[in-house]
């Protein structure tokens, strides 16, 4: 049997090694704590730094905090029809959004027209930089702006279509849509809205709700009515001769695109241009 005195030494060791090991977690935790408030100073001092932006961009990867990545359809009423004013109209909103793109957007601009669907080919398709580095996404970024403003010039100065497609340029939306699943789509509509196609007249004809109906009905029959998968739509440049027509066509849109599983809510469709100022 050992005697009371000979454990004291070995008591006396594992109070040590808890002493160590208690000091041992508070350093790593005070290291933690540190590399924590170091990471955050960082952010804040070093913005506009190449560091800066490489450490933010890492810092929104591991969190999930980075803002989606947006695919912008952007589609332009072409048709001989269309006065100065509404270009001016076009234009301005074009603009905006331009504006707005952040590094990873993605736009398409295309041509509303009568071979809307059947021969698409886009004015531009360009997508910005986003690699983290802040002096060449600049300049990538400063490029593309050029780069879209010249192909939204280039089509307003073609040749006039003779028809206005918007159902078929959906359609075409939903295709570029399933194509890139990776960000979150916008629809922009750059037209006064009045369909003139082999599927309806809306200047000649009513699109009232039993119209509506009817059109809508064919639509899923015929497998044309698009799935836009949650994408926004905004409108700008919509007219008609009469308010009540306005009204009417506006009635038909709102359904047409609720229908097609899009989004557009009060302020994003209308005559004014658009600013996107919070999209």
């Amino acid at each position: 049997m050992k005697s009371k005195s000979s454990s004291l030494p070995h008591r006396e060791a594992n109070s040590a090694v808890d002493l160590q090991e208690r000091q041992f977690g508070l350093s790593r935790r005070a290291v933690v704590v540190r590399l924590a408030w170091f990471s955050a100073a960082a952010l804040v001092l070093l913005p506009v730094s190449r560091a800066g932006a490489q450490l933010q961009k890492l810092y929104e990867d591991l969190t999930g905090t980075a803002a989606a990545k947006r695919l912008v359809i952007v589609f332009a009423d072409v048709s001989g029809s269309i006065p100065a004013e509404d270009w001016a109209i076009y234009a301005e909103t074009y603009k905006n959004r331009l504006t707005s793109l952040k590094g990873g957007d993605r736009l398409i601009l295309a041509k509303i027209a009568e071979d809307s669907l059947g021969s698409f080919a886009p004015a531009i398709d360009r997508t910005l930089a986003d690699t983290g580095r802040l002096r060449p996404d600049r300049t990538d970024h400063e490029k593309a702006q050029v780069e879209l403003n010249d192909a939204f010039e280039k089509l307003r100065s073609a040749p006039p279509a003779k028809a206005t497609l918007i159902l078929d340029a959906l359609t075409l939306a939903q295709q570029l849509i399933e194509q890139d699943q990776t960000r979150r789509p916008q629809i922009i509509i750059l037209s006064d809205m009045l369909e003139y196609s082999h599927i309806a007249n809306f200047e000649k004809s009513s699109v009232g709700a039993k119209e509506a109906d009817r059109l809508i009905e064919r639509q899923k029959k015929q497998g044309l009515l698009p799935n836009l998968h949650g994408a926004e739509v905004f409108v700008a440049g919509a007219k008609a001769p009469k308010s009540e027509k306005f009204a009417e066509v506006q009635a038909f849109w709102l359904r047409y695109f609720k229908e097609a599983g899009a989004v557009c809510e009060a302020g994003m469709y209308g005559r004014p241009a658009l600013s996107f100022t919070t999209r």
